[in-house]
């Protein structure tokens, strides 16, 4: 089981000292704090996917419609398959 930061100081304590333990927990709880993704950072990363994917099925489907329309050629095989140009 980890130590908690109260069991961590009293252990380090009377090798390094009272100062100097406290800076040492200090910057190791900073370094955590600040490299450590939460919970929360990932639902709101996962929102930003989500909205991202969105957008890029969007992109998709108008380019898509843009070469079907602009491209006599597929307009001519759609009209085939539908039976709508011989």
């Amino acid at each position: 089981m980890p130590l908690s930061p109260v069991e961590l100081y009293e252990q380090l304590k009377p090798h390094l000292g009272e100062a100097e333990t406290k800076a040492l927990i200090e910057y190791v709880d900073g370094k955590i704090k600040g490299e450590v993704a939460t919970k929360e950072d990932l639902l709101l990363l996962e929102n930003r996917l989500k909205e991202e994917i969105w957008k890029l099925r969007v992109l998709v489907i108008v380019v898509l419609v843009v070469v079907i329309v602009l491209n006599p050629s597929v307009v001519e095989l759609v009209g085939k398959i539908f039976g709508t140009v011989k």
